[in-house]
């Protein structure tokens, strides 16, 4: 049974990653689910990230519901839930959400993961059948094997989303990504198109969405859930609190500084994006003719 079975016939799969139960990084497989399931994930359940920060920041090429653990309604459609087994004992949403009639992806540190209202009878989200369970690990290693990414790893993270990035990112510039900040680059224009702009703009209107007392712990708490160590997480909070300084913090400035670098970069633009045939890239390209 693979993914489009589980879809069609509104069951679930179990994908285990110890980064679950971790601080940081607990939602770096859902990039890669994202993208195995054809971009059909709409609704996501997940805990708060940290301070004045109520959901994650979304860097999915497509737009997610996040949804809190409380959230006793949920949109239909393939729903991922990050499983963790003190945040159950409280709020029991997983025992919700094993019986809804939706399709699920369950991401926990082990496929024995026990619902709160199973314990009793002693079972385990891998009794119910049928079901497919299967590991981050091996879904990361096939993705990068069947795409060709390899060359396009980094070294801070294995957020499948990033190394998409790098590979726009070479592909614009003809210069070797070789860490996660060399994405994170506003002064070129070649870059106007990628993703990283986009982040900038949802950070802003996610602050309006939340009481922020500190940006920087703000920007820190949006991105944690993606980046596996604090270190890193930093790193990003840093460039992205000075460029949103540097743009004062406004929407408008952010959008027509991107689009000057788009008008007065067209043609090499144009002619960098006729080079790219990888499908998960075209959509960049969609967006550049949506832009200019």
């Amino acid at each position: 049974m693979n993914f489009n079975d589980i879809i069609k016939k509104k069951e679930f799969i179990i994908v285990t990653d110890p980064q679950v139960n971790k601080n940081n990084g607990y939602l770096r497989s859902l990039p890669l689910l994202d993208h195995i399931s054809g971009n059909q994930i709409h609704s996501v359940m997940v805990w708060e990230p940290g301070e004045n920060c109520r959901f994650p920041l979304d860097i999915c090429q497509h737009p997610l519901q996040f949804y809190p653990l409380h959230a006793d309604t949920i949109d239909p459609g393939l729903i991922t839930i990050f499983c963790r087994e003190d945040l159950e004992s409280h709020f029991h949403y997983v025992s919700y959400l094993v019986e809804c009639q939706y399709p699920r992806i369950f991401v926990t540190t082990h496929q024995s993961f026990s619902p709160e209202t199973w314990k009793i009878a002693g079972k385990k989200l891998e009794d119910r059948t049928p079901h497919l369970s299967v590991s981050f690990e091996s879904l990361y290693r096939e993705f990068l094997k069947n795409h060709h990414y390899s060359s396009f790893q980094l070294k801070e993270t294995k957020n499948v989303e990033l190394f998409l990035v790098a590979t726009f990112t070479h592909a614009m510039t003809g210069k070797k990504v070789r860490s996660l900040f060399d994405l994170f680059d506003f002064s070129d224009p070649l870059l106007s198109l990628s993703p990283i702009w986009d982040w900038a703009i949802r950070l802003l209107e996610m602050k309006k969405e939340n009481i922020v007392a500190n940006m920087s712990v703000f920007i820190f708490n949006a991105w944690r859930p993606w980046i596996e160590r604090n270190i890193y997480v930093d790193g990003i909070k840093t460039i992205y609190f000075d460029f949103l300084k540097d743009m004062q913090f406004s929407l408008r400035k952010i959008q027509n500084c991107r689009s000057e670098f788009l008008s007065d970069s067209k043609d090499e633009i144009m002619q960098k994006m006729e080079r790219i045939h990888d499908p998960e890239l075209l959509k960049y390209n969609s967006l550049f003719k949506e832009e200019v």
